[in-house]
């Protein structure tokens, strides 16, 4: 099945640019990928793309660019920075917001509850029955915030009569 042209959109969050893990551990730069969306005329969704405001700022921006054209026709900063030693999103972070009491950035008061989120476990190699790469995951979305309220504007627009409501 087809996305409906020019009612779909994209949100893609980049890596942390200004993160100094970037420049020496990273595999591949997904830069490449996301400079060849940016450029997609013949794309019939919107495309915007969470990054950086620059390569020296953890401050975070919307770069956003309509179905089918050529260039981002705004950068709008978002008033959120990544958060330190975070490098990058992981797809089980994307719904969790910063105070979720399992997956958030903060462990619950009350020990009695089971905590995944900022979870830092120290052992010997080879102790635990979970794998040394799931405790390195990202589990909760800073920007969550912007998350939630796309979804809510979209959501009231779709119920909307007026025509001019911009999700």
């Amino acid at each position: 099945m087809l996305l409906p042209a020019g009612k779909s959109e994209l949100v893609l969050f980049d890596i942390n640019r200004h993160s100094a893990v970037t420049g020496n551990f990273l595999v591949s730069d997904p830069a490449p990928l996301t400079d060849r969306l940016l450029a997609a005329t013949e794309l019939p969704f919107t495309v915007t793309f969470i990054t950086n405001e620059s390569p020296g700022s953890n401050e975070i921006s919307a770069k956003h660019k309509p179905a089918r054209h050529a260039q981002v026709s705004s950068t709008i900063p978002l008033g959120f920075s990544w958060p330190r030693g975070m490098v990058s999103l992981s797809h089980v972070a994307l719904p969790f917001p910063v105070d979720d009491p399992l997956y958030g950035q903060v462990a619950p008061a009350d020990d009695r509850f089971i905590y995944l989120g900022n979870l830092a476990v120290m052992s010997e190699r080879g102790l635990l029955r979970i794998s040394p790469e799931w405790l390195l995951r990202t589990r909760y979305n800073p920007f969550f915030p912007y998350l939630e309220e796309r979804l809510v504007n979209w959501f009231n627009c779709s119920q909307a009569t007026s025509p001019g409501c911009q999700p």
